[in-house]
């Protein structure tokens, strides 16, 4: 099965913050206490202070070198300008799970806003082949920082009970989805940013028509071809597929599986980081 190329954590900042708050703690705590050594004579009720300053000085500079260390990998570290194709599960059945969706899009957006990288992100929004949106498409640009407005109005919309009773007489319910035809929009989408920039995320809770299995893996494949990562996002709902299944159908194709319940950004947390090698 596919995985994530390795990489730096980009939570080695916040890291090296800590121990420069700890290292700063020992400093203070050693000029606090120089009055009393040099007041002090070698007798046996001064010893233990010795011993503490020692300890004291020891750690300072273990903390000294770490912080040297969290500073070296740290500029060896680079967040840049991040691509982002969502093709998510509209129907009803997984609409009310979107707000989830949009959470974690408001937090990678903060995220990256404070680096003060953007964020390119298209949705290919797919139902079943019955439903009187087959497909739908929100192709946004190079987004202004935390300007995703647009991405979060469409999603409103498709959670809205005016939209889902508008689709309820056209869908098959409980049954596969049409994401054979979300994925030929895939491998079609113009990309503007280089190859390791670029993250595809498919959102599901039901798999492809069974006479479509083997053209959703070969398109999957052809995929994950152009891009840096694929992950397939699993929801578990009502009417979901079988775990199993949605784990094949994650196999098949080369692509790493996220189960249900757990955070799809986190993937591009341990994924986007690109090393940067100094002369």
């Amino acid at each position: 099965m596919y995985q994530p190329k390795p990489s730096r954590s980009i939570f080695g900042v916040a890291s090296m913050d800590l121990f420069a708050s700890a290292l700063g703690a020992f400093v203070i705590l050693t000029i606090v206490s120089l009055p009393f050594f040099m007041n002090s004579n070698r007798s046996e009720e001064s010893q233990p202070m010795v011993e503490q300053y020692n300890r004291l000085y020891n750690q300072n500079e273990n903390l000294r070198q770490q912080l040297q260390q969290l500073q070296q990998q740290n500029e060896r570290i680079s967040i840049n300008d991040l691509e982002l194709l969502l093709l998510v599960d509209f129907s009803n059945s997984y609409a009310s799970f979107l707000d989830g969706l949009e959470y974690e899009l408001r937090t990678l957006a903060k995220f990256w806003n404070r680096r003060g990288k953007k964020i390119h992100l298209s949705l290919i929004l797919y139902g079943d082949q019955n439903t009187r949106y087959p497909i739908l498409q929100a192709n946004v640009g190079p987004q202004g920082r935390e300007d995703l407005s647009a991405v979060y109005e469409l999603l409103h919309r498709i959670r809205s009970d005016t939209f889902q009773q508008m689709n309820n007489s056209h869908l098959n319910r409980d049954g596969p989805e049409a994401l054979h035809l979300a994925l030929e929009e895939a491998n079609s989408h113009h990309w503007s940013l280089p190859e390791a920039q670029r993250f595809v995320f498919v959102h599901y809770d039901n798999i492809c028509y069974p006479q479509q299995m083997e053209n959703c893996t070969e398109q999957l494949h052809r995929l994950n071809q152009q891009i840096a990562s694929l992950f397939m996002k699993y929801t578990q709902t009502a009417t979901s597929v079988d775990r199993k299944e949605a784990i094949a159908l994650a196999q098949q194709s080369g692509t790493t599986f996220i189960d249900s319940g757990q955070s799809w950004t986190l993937q591009i947390f341990n994924s986007a980081d690109i090393p940067v090698l100094k002369d």
